[in-house]
C-alpha cells in the first residue's frame, strides 16, 4: 500500500461518515473544476491502480469557455490526487475534498506541463533543495455578498466603511461566523475578517508553504461561495463585482526564509513585474484596479514599507504583501512565476535599484519618482499586459514553451470577446465562475 492509499484510508477510519471525494484542480483560467466521486468508487479506482479522466482540453479552456487553434481536439488528462491535501468539507458534511495534479496521457514527455500546481510543488522542493530557500504565504480574501439580483442584499444594517461593526450583526455576522467555523473545521487557520470598503467583507488565512496555502485558497472560496449561497446569497470575489466603483482582489503575504537576500529577492519580482501582472492580473477587468487610489493594485513598479499605493507593500524584514493579485488568477501559475522571479533576482544578486517609497507615487513629481527608481509603468489594460508577456523570456525556463504559448492563446480569445461586451456582461460571468 502507497503512502496516498495509506493517507486516504487512515482518513476515512477516522471520517467514517465521508460518502464523496470531491477531485479538484484549477484550470489556466483560474477557475476551480470539480468531479465529485462516491468513496466507494475511489477505494476502487485506486485498489485498480485507476484515475478519473477529464479531457484534454480541460486546462485550456479560457473563461469565455472556448479553446483556441492551437489545442488539439483529441487527448485525455488524469487527475491525480495529492492526498497530503485531503481534507474534510466543513461547510458539507459527508464531503472530503482533495487537490489534483493534472496528467497530459498524450504528452508522455513531460505529462504535468500544462500542470500549475505541479510545477509549483517541484520548483518549492528545487529551492529548499539547492538553495535553501522556503516560503510561507497567507493570503486576505476579499469578497462581496450579492442578492439573486445581483446587487448587495438590503438591509438595516449594511457595510459601510473599512473595520466597522457596521454590516457585522444580525444575518451576515452568522454567515461569517458560519464561513470560518467551516473553515477550522477543515483544518484551515482563519487569522480574523473585517469589513473593508462599503458592501465588501474579508477573511484573513495563516501562513502555510506555498503549495498548501492556495490549496487552503481554494478550499476557503468554495466554502465561502457555498455557506453564503445556503443563506439565499451569492459571494464572489470577482475583481469588479458591481456598477459602481468597487474593486476586489486576494493579496498574497510572502516571505522567505532565511532572510538573507531578501533585497535581491524583491529586486527579481519588481524587475519582471510588468510580466508578472499577466499571471496576477489576468483579466479584463483586472485592470479596473490598475490605479494609484488605495488599496488598489498601483500603477507603478514600486515597492514602500506599508504603502497600500504601489503593488509591493513591505510589512517586516522578508515578508511582503503581493497586491498585483485577483482571483481570476491561477494562483498557483501566479505564485510559481512571482517566486521564480524572486529566486532569480536572488540568484543573480539583482540589486535593488527602486527605493522605499513612502507617499502615493501619482503625488510625487517625474524629478521624485525617478531618484525612488520608480520609472516603468504596470499595464493598463489585459491587451498591454498579453504583448508584455509574449516580449518577455524571462520566466519562460520555470513556465515552459507549452505553457506559455497555450496560456497566451487563450488570453488572446479572452481579451478579444470581453472587449465587446458590456460592463454588465463581464460582470455577470464573473461573478458566477469567480
Amino acid at each position: 500500500m502507497d503512502s496516498g492509499t495509506k493517507t486516504l484510508v487512515t482518513f476515512l477510519l477516522h471520517q467514517p461518515s465521508t460518502k464523496f471525494i470531491r477531485l479538484q484542480f484549477v484550470d489556466l483560467s483560474g477557475i476551480l473544476r470539480t468531479r465529485i466521486i462516491t468513496t466507494q468508487h475511489c477505494l476502487d479506482m485506486i485498489a485498480k491502480g485507476q484515475h478519473a479522466t477529464v479531457g484534454g482540453k480541460s486546462m485550456l479552456f479560457s473563461v469565455t469557455d472556448k479553446t483556441s487553434s492551437i489545442v488539439p481536439s483529441v487527448g485525455l488528462c488524469e487527475l491525480h490526487p495529492d492526498w497530503r491535501s485531503l481534507r474534510v468539507c466543513g461547510y458539507a458534511p459527508g464531503h472530503a475534498v482533495v487537490m489534483c495534479c493534472v496528467y497530459d496521457k498524450y504528452f508522455e514527455e513531460e505529462p504535468f506541463h500544462l500542470c500549475p500546481r505541479r510545477k509549483l510543488a517541484d520548483f518549492v522542493v528545487e529551492c529548499e533543495v539547492s538553495q535553501s530557500k522556503k516560503f510561507l504565504v497567507g493570503f486576505e480574501v476579499e469578497f462581496v455578498l450579492l442578492d439573486p439580483s445581483g446587487e448587495p442584499p438590503r438591509t438595516v444594517d449594511p457595510i459601510n466603511a473599512w473595520s466597522v461593526t457596521s454590516g457585522l450583526r444580525g444575518d451576515t455576522l452568522e454567515l461569517m461566523e458560519e464561513c470560518v467555523e467551516a473553515l477550522q473545521a477543515s483544518g484551515i487557520s482563519v487569522l480574523q475578517f473585517h469589513t473593508v470598503e462599503p458592501n465588501q467583507l474579508q477573511i484573513a488565512t495563516g501562513p502555510l508553504s506555498p503549495l498548501d496555502a492556495i490549496d487552503a485558497l481554494m478550499h476557503a472560496n468554495e466554502c465561502i461561495k457555498h455557506v453564503s449561497v445556503k443563506h439565499g446569497l451569492r459571494a464572489t470575489m470577482a475583481p469588479k463585482p458591481l456598477r459602481e466603483d468597487l474593486h476586489t482582489a486576494t493579496h498574497a503575504h510572502v516571505s522567505i526564509h532565511p532572510p538573507s537576500g531578501q533585497e535581491n529577492f524583491l529586486a527579481g519580482i519588481l524587475n519582471s513585474l510588468q510580466t508578472l501582472c499577466a499571471f496576477g492580473l489576468p483579466s479584463y477587468d483586472s485592470y479596473s484596479r490598475v490605479t494609484e487610489l488605495r488599496n488598489a493594485a498601483g500603477a507603478r513598479v514600486a515597492w514602500g514599507t506599508e504603502n497600500r499605493y504601489v503593488p509591493i507593500r513591505a510589512i517586516e524584514k522578508a515578508r511582503w504583501e503581493l497586491r498585483y493579485l485577483d482571483t481570476t488568477a491561477n494562483f498557483y501559475l501566479a505564485l510559481l512565476a512571482s517566486l521564480s522571479a524572486g529566486m532569480q533576482g536572488l540568484k543573480e544578486k539583482m540589486p535593488l535599484l527602486w527605493h522605499d517609497c513612502q507617499q502615493n507615487p501619482s503625488q510625487l513629481t517625474e524629478s521624485e519618482r525617478r531618484e525612488l527608481g520608480i520609472v516603468k509603468q504596470l499595464p493598463k489594460s489585459m491587451r498591454d499586459t498579453i504583448e508584455m508577456l509574449k516580449e518577455s523570456k524571462s520566466l519562460d525556463e520555470v513556465l515552459g514553451e507549452t505553457l506559455k504559448s497555450n496560456y497566451i492563446a487563450m488570453k488572446e480569445i479572452d481579451e478579444s470577446d470581453m472587449r465587446s461586451w458590456s460592463e454588465d456582461r463581464r460582470r455577470e460571468l464573473f461573478t458566477a465562475l469567480f
